[in-house]
């Protein structure tokens, strides 16, 4: 009797680990041990589509294989904010051109499920995002750069390895970039849950 549960327990165990990490979360965004902030609850059917389409990465490895991450997201007046990383075959970046290996983007999902990229940023090297808020007049970002960064005609020029940078866009524009120290950064970027 023993070994007839064995045999049973051990296929449903396994098959059941492979059902839970099916329908995990998507943790592109962050620490896995952070409150997701944004559900589906909180986006139109239109909004939860267009994510699907984005391909996101679901997991380290397919981030690495050069899926798009998204890495903090915010809803204001019901559209979805949203940044992260991607590389010059993600999925619905058109003509947009990389700076580098792997760059930064901020985009915004509208109500009716449209896709728009705001900006996109980097470096020469793998860019990242870790701090994405709203801010008076459009949002911050924070993160790290693998040589000089460039934000359209705006520049940090650092002579580091890696450079911790901050970046203000208001208006529709760029309006300030910084070098700043690790110490600096929030961890504090909203997260969504991308498992749809």
């Amino acid at each position: 009797m023993r070994w007839l549960d064995f045999r049973i327990i051990v296929p449903l165990a396994s098959i059941s680990l492979a059902l839970l990490l099916a329908i995990s979360p998507l943790f592109l965004l962050g620490e896995a041990d952070k409150q997701i902030d944004i559900t589906s609850r909180d986006l139109t059917e239109e909004q939860i589509f267009e994510l699907q389409e984005l391909e996101l990465a679901r997991n380290e490895a397919e981030a690495r294989m050069g899926f798009t991450t998204i890495t903090g997201a915010f809803l204001f007046e019901g559209e979805l904010y949203v940044a992260g990383t991607w590389e010059s075959k993600g999925v619905k970046f058109g003509s947009k051109q990389n700076y580098g290996v792997r760059d930064c983007f901020v985009g915004k999902i509208s109500l009716n499920g449209t896709f728009t990229i705001i900006e996109v940023f980097g470096s020469m090297g793998r860019d990242s995002i870790i701090d994405f808020e709203p801010i008076d007049g459009g949002f911050l970002v924070r993160g790290f750069f693998h040589g000089d960064g460039e934000f359209n005609e705006m520049k940090i020029v650092s002579e580091k390895d890696e450079t911790v940078y901050e970046a203000h866009w208001r208006d529709g524009e760029w309006d300030g970039v910084w070098e700043i120290e690790e110490e600096q950064l929030q961890r504090k970027s909203k997260k969504i849950w991308c498992g749809f």
